[in-house]
């Protein structure tokens, strides 16, 4: 009886196993089946076509680890990480942390991926490892965050050119209005001075009018007048436009 539930028992796992296979095998995402050993036992086609290795090329981890990652210091850091959370979803009995690694192709490309991990409820005790290629979309990201680091770029060259613009165009107001100041100043003294001495020479043409007797003089004391107070309507008319210029 015990020999005959234990056939049915192993019967029903290779059932489960093959069903299995066949499921991982229709995935579209690359997937491998370790056992416990550290060896390979299985690989879908997509891990195949993503990566370019076969079991023939990595039979075992020992095998994976130098062609997936060259470079002996990162080969390092990722091993140490994929154990650390190994042992903390066995410890914990939660699921395995992702991790994000670059993988060298077997044609020398680099594939940015994340990797998963879950253990396989059969009498192997493997683990199913699931691979997620995520280049693209990592590429995507690093156009879309340089075009909005040049566009930042943009803003703040075109911000602090306003600002420049701005800070000129005050220059410039100020100096025009000091300019005008100074012209309506100088206007106004210019005005001063000269109608001073302009009044005097119309009260002393005003005072010779009536103490000179002949005729050719008053003429010529009339004439005398009329161009001073001409001169006088220039100079206050100069004077206004000045005022109004200085608003």
């Amino acid at each position: 009886r015990d020999i005959t539930s234990r056939q049915a028992t192993e019967r029903l796992l290779r059932e489960n196993e093959s069903r299995l296979r066949s499921v991982v095998e229709a995935l579209p995402i690359p997937c491998a089946i370790n056992d416990p050993q550290g060896n390979i036992s299985y690989l879908n086609p997509a891990f195949i076509e993503t990566y370019g290795y076969d079991r023939q090329d990595i039979p075992d981890l020992q095998s994976w680890w130098p062609k997936a990652y060259p470079d002996p210091a990162y080969r390092e850091a990722v091993i140490a990480q994929w154990l650390a959370h190994l042992e903390k979803a066995q410890r914990e009995g939660e699921k395995f942390e992702p991790i994000e690694v670059d993988i060298r192709c077997k044609d020398g490309r680099t594939s940015r991926t994340i990797g998963f991990a879950s253990p396989l409820q059969d009498a192997s005790a493997s683990m199913l490892v699931s691979l997620i290629d995520v280049t693209e979309q990592r590429l995507a990201q690093a156009e879309i965050e340089a075009h909005r680091e040049h566009l930042q770029e943009l803003v703040e060259e075109r911000s602090r050119e306003i600002i420049e613009l701005n800070r000129k165009l005050e220059q410039r107001a100020a100096e025009a209005e000091s300019a005008n100041r100074a012209k309506s100043s100088f206007l106004a003294n210019m005005s001063h001075e000269i109608r001073t001495p302009m009044n005097a020479i119309l009260g002393i043409t005003h005072i010779l009018q009536r103490e000179v007797a002949e005729p050719a003089q008053l003429e010529k004391l009339e004439k005398l007048g009329k161009s001073a107070q001409r001169l006088l309507g220039i100079l206050n008319d100069i004077l206004d436009l000045s005022k109004i210029a200085a608003g």
